[in-house]
């Protein structure tokens, strides 16, 4: 599964794209976020977000797919195990993606326009991380996917089993 969360990051990014682009481009809530003339969108926090979308959903997928794997090494089927990890990560990931998104939605009461833009697309991408993504798809996808999940490419198999590497804990 290493391209799923690739593309994961890039709909997050696309999709703060279009609200980044519909609020401060086409001036849509200027009065409601105190700026006045509709500007163009600072191109470089799109490299911000990207930095911001990528730490955070790298941080929240590990910590899924960890609890998930957990459960699957006791012994659980896999559809019971991605619901277990789910269980048990779910509030704290969405306490966590909140208390990211009200820290980050400060920005939006900054005077400067480029720390508005930050604001607002970092804490939407955190919120769609959160729940869309940690919530609905990787669980959903995992479930479909079943023992397909745990696949390994035969030359990093052989390599683990060279080098004497195993994912189990010893007995």
């Amino acid at each position: 599964m290493p391209s799923g969360p690739g593309l994961h990051r890039i709909r997050l990014w696309l999709g703060a794209r279009p609200l980044l682009v519909l609020i401060f481009q086409d001036g849509n809530l200027t009065g409601l976020l105190g700026f006045t003339k509709p500007q163009g969108i600072e191109q470089t926090n799109f490299l911000v977000l990207v930095a911001i979308v990528f730490g955070l959903s790298t941080d929240y997928g590990v910590f899924l797919l960890t609890r998930i794997k957990e459960a699957r090494d006791r012994g659980l089927p896999d559809a019971e195990a991605v619901a277990v990890g789910l269980q048990r990560t779910g509030a704290i990931v969405t306490a966590a993606a909140i208390l990211l998104a009200v820290a980050l939605g400060a920005f939006v009461t900054s005077q400067l326009v480029f720390l508005k833009e930050l604001g607002v697309g970092a804490a939407f991408a955190v919120l769609v991380d959160a729940f869309v993504v940690r919530g609905l798809l990787v669980p959903a996808l995992m479930r479909l996917l079943g023992s397909a999940n745990w696949w390994s490419p035969g030359p990093l198999r052989r390599l683990h089993e060279r080098l004497d590497i195993s994912e189990a804990a010893a007995p």
